[in-house]
């Protein structure tokens, strides 16, 4: 028996521009496709994201590219400056420390109340951590970005709290960007991509066996260290980044 596709995969144009597959709009096509340049750096941190740019893109009028910029804000994408409009976040110094802060924050507090007889909670953390393994091993870093968020929202999930889930699943979305730079950095170096699949190894396993053996304090203590690990990674790429450019020739 053949199994007809119920929503055919979408088109691209010459332009680059995919045309929507069934049950898809153009705002749909417009979101993702503006989340990923602004996730790839593609659209620079502080950049306008106009009405203009929407309509000539993608032929939006201006009440879908309103609900376009408003589910990006949602996403914590674009912020929305009054009386001038919608900005990619900043990702200056300044801005990145603040990020990681509350990243800290919101993975222990997705901790702190997990639940722990949540169904599936741990084989679909351990799906999500293969997943993102994967998808370092085909250098496919916006991929990368997605998967190491989704173990995070999945985890705020289980808190059973919307405000914490959509607290936590903002702060992964805003992460995403320093997650696809750090990446993107590494891939040019020796040992790329065994040596950061590797460290995900030991990291993704401590974290399940947390889970596993329902120890909160050790979850707690995983997550926390996680996102440090995360932290001396961008430090140094960031570092390594600086001084490449300013290397004597």
């Amino acid at each position: 028996m053949v199994v007809k596709r119920r929503n055919p995969a979408p088109t691209r144009r010459r332009d680059g521009v995919r045309r929507a597959g069934e049950g898809e709009s153009l705002v749909d096509i417009a979101v993702e496709q503006l989340r990923d340049r602004i996730l790839d750096l593609s659209i620079a941190p502080g950049s306008h994201i106009g009405e203009r740019l929407l309509a000539t893109r993608f032929g939006l009028s201006r009440t879908p590219t309103r609900e376009a910029i408003n589910r990006l804000a949602a996403e914590g994408l674009v912020e929305l400056q009054p009386h001038r409009g919608a900005f990619v976040p900043p990702l200056d110094l300044t801005t990145i420390d603040e990020l990681f802060l509350a990243a800290r924050a919101s993975e222990r507090l997705a901790a702190h109340h997990c639940d722990f007889d949540d169904s599936n909670l741990v084989a679909d953390i351990e799906e999500i951590q293969r997943r993102h393994r994967e998808a370092v091993r085909r250098r496919s870093f916006l991929d990368v970005s997605r998967w190491h968020a989704a173990s995070r929202v999945r985890l705020a999930d289980a808190t059973h709290n919307r405000f914490i889930a959509d607290y936590c699943r903002r702060m992964s979305n805003q992460m995403r960007r320093l997650s696809w730079l750090v990446y993107r950095i590494e891939a040019h170096e020796a040992g790329f991509p065994d040596r950061p699949i590797l460290l995900l190894n030991q990291l993704h396993h401590d974290l399940t066996q947390a889970l596993v053996e329902r120890d909160r304090a050790r979850l707690m203590h995983e997550v926390t260290h996680q996102i440090d690990v995360f932290r001396m990674r961008v430090a140094r790429t960031l570092t390594r980044d600086i001084e490449q450019e300013f290397a004597p020739d």
